[in-house]
């Protein structure tokens, strides 16, 4: 399980480890992909509120489940 206190720059490691791949920016959101999984990045000062980086996280979840198929 992953710590929920995280800045956007963390979890952005974190997807890019994973294998996603940056597909967009608007503004200061980064829409990132992997295969079919998509998840959108707020890119702020500060860290990420919790339930934003519980979706993501998630998102990284359902990409390791694709890839098992």
């Amino acid at each position: 399980m992953y710590q929920l206190d995280m800045t956007a720059r963390q979890i952005k490691r974190l997807l890019e480890a994973e294998g996603f791949e940056l597909v967009k920016v608007r503004g200061s959101h980064h829409h990132d992909q992997k295969g079919r999984v998509r998840t959108i990045l707020p890119f702020h000062s500060g860290e990420v509120p919790g339930g934003t980086a519980k979706s993501i996280l998630a998102a990284v979840d359902r990409a390791r489940e694709d890839e098992g198929r």
